[in-house]
């Protein structure tokens, strides 16, 4: 990081710490301030974590300050804790748990998030009873999430009725993913009456939430083969709507598309045009894909020397997938 990162994100701390004792923005202001949601700094690159974790302690400073008038607030609480653990003390979860006793959501939804991700010791278990606890409040969010965790077993037995129990209680609130998981249940029959009608609707609910995976999945419905032009139009649109947002998998769905053609014309040039930038960008999946269509010469011309590029560039995993499938040939990294 350069001395010019540094001294940017300090005299930003310093005007955040200044405002804290403004009188416009008391302390309980501040710390009542933040998303609910919060960064995990760990998740973020050296300068931004640096900057997150002295905006959560200066935050935490903030609720200290505000819980010195008020000690039985429960919201300051609630937002000390999480300031805390987001700042990497787990001293934080004191505040959190206090606060989960007293049935604020929001800190049982955290508490249970927070021993999934990490962010807290990893315990299932505790996942699961601050879940449940939240999912019998009514929160669509902690619902599903006890469905996950009952349907793969982490935290005490699998029950997959439960969990079913569950996604249909998340979904009756409109909660994107459920209404997808149930989606993708109706559509196999999976747990439940196979109903592709139904499947469908459900799909159209969770798209109107702009859920990534339901648009990916009603998109290549449009684009099954069969589908009339309106149809496959349809479906690149949702496709090329999430790729201008950014997003990898649609990329690289619309990569596949043109390079081996069928819904669209094929068009090789674009197909790799789509994905080299997201291979430079660090994708993974897009640079073995890539490694694989140059080293093979799939839709493109061959080209050994570009297909090693991106192989190599894949690290171990690109190494493995070379040996999985271009067996007697060799792979040379710079």
């Amino acid at each position: 990081m350069s001395k010019y990162a540094f001294i940017t994100i300090f005299l930003s701390a310093a005007v955040m710490l200044a405002g804290v004792g403004n009188a416009g923005a008391g302390p309980a202001d501040f710390c009542r301030g933040a998303a609910p949601g919060g960064t995990p700094p760990g998740s973020l690159d050296a300068a931004s974590a640096l900057f997150a974790r002295i905006h959560y302690r200066a935050q935490a400073a903030a609720c200290d300050a505000a819980l010195a008038t008020t000690p039985g607030d429960t919201e300051l609480r609630f937002q000390r804790g999480r300031a805390l653990l987001l700042a990497g003390r787990p001293l934080g979860l004191v505040d959190l748990e206090a606060a989960a006793q007293a049935n604020h959501l929001p800190a049982l939804r955290w508490l249970g998030a927070a021993h999934r991700s990490g962010l807290a010791p990893v315990d299932w278990g505790r996942a699961r009873q601050w879940l449940r606890q939240a999912a019998g409040l009514g929160d669509a969010v902690s619902q599903f999430a006890l469905a996950e965790l009952l349907a793969a077993g982490e935290g005490g037995a699998a029950d997959p009725a439960a969990s079913l129990e569950w996604v249909q209680k998340a979904a009756a609130q409109g909660h994107a993913a459920a209404l997808f998981e149930l989606s993708m249940r109706h559509q196999g029959g999976h747990g439940v009456t196979a109903d592709a009608a139904l499947a469908f609707d459900l799909l159209k609910q969770a798209l109107a939430a702009e859920l990534p995976r339901a648009i990916q999945a009603l998109a290549m419905i449009y684009l099954r083969p069969g589908q009339d032009a309106v149809r496959r139009a349809e479906g690149l649109a949702l496709l090329q709507g999430l790729a201008d947002k950014g997003n990898a998998t649609a990329v690289r769905i619309l990569a596949q598309q043109y390079l081996r053609g069928g819904a669209v014309k094929r068009d090789a040039e674009r197909g790799v045009a789509l994905l080299e930038p997201l291979a430079e960008a660090g994708d993974l999946q897009a640079r073995i894909e890539l490694g694989h269509l140059f080293f093979k010469g799939y839709y493109v011309r061959r080209d050994l020397a570009r297909g090693s590029h991106w192989y190599c560039l894949a690290g171990g995993p690109g190494a493995r997938h070379f040996s999985a499938y271009h067996r007697g040939e060799e792979l040379v990294c710079n």
